[in-house]
């Protein structure tokens, strides 16, 4: 069996249908504590996991914004296929791409939001992982 990559309460795998049907959240540290959350990170797109917690799995996205981390969860397990959310995730990972500079061509801008994205808007209220 491959060896996974353990580092605290998140785990690098290839994310499979099975694996995630599978998946259970981690025991607690000591005994009366409630199950701790596990981060299932996906080896095939980078930035994309499956969270798994006591009541529920959800889809997240993971990338630095203007130097802080961003976690955004989008679609519980139940509600779309692993592929569909993949594909999904690598569209949200786009968009969430730094803007640069000088106004040029970015990968975070796509042509029908006319150069804007929701993610480097100053009122917009996203999530990061310190919850900002």
């Amino acid at each position: 069996m491959a060896r996974q990559n353990t580092q605290g309460t998140s785990r690098k795998v290839k994310l499979t249908e099975a694996l995630i049907k599978r998946a259970e959240p981690l025991p607690p540290q000591r005994p009366g504590e409630p199950p701790r959350k596990l981060l299932l990170l996906d080896t095939a797109t980078r930035g994309f996991a499956c969270s798994v917690n006591a009541h529920s799995k959800s889809y997240v996205v993971i990338r630095r914004v203007h130097g802080k981390q961003v976690r955004y969860r989008f679609r519980r397990v139940n509600e779309v296929t692993l592929q569909e959310a993949r594909t999904e995730a690598e569209r949200l990972l786009v968009d969430m791409a730094p803007v640069q500079p000088g106004g040029g061509e970015t990968r975070g801008r796509r042509s029908g939001s006319g150069g804007k994205s929701p993610w480097h808007h100053p009122g917009r209220a996203w999530r990061c992982a310190s919850r900002c």
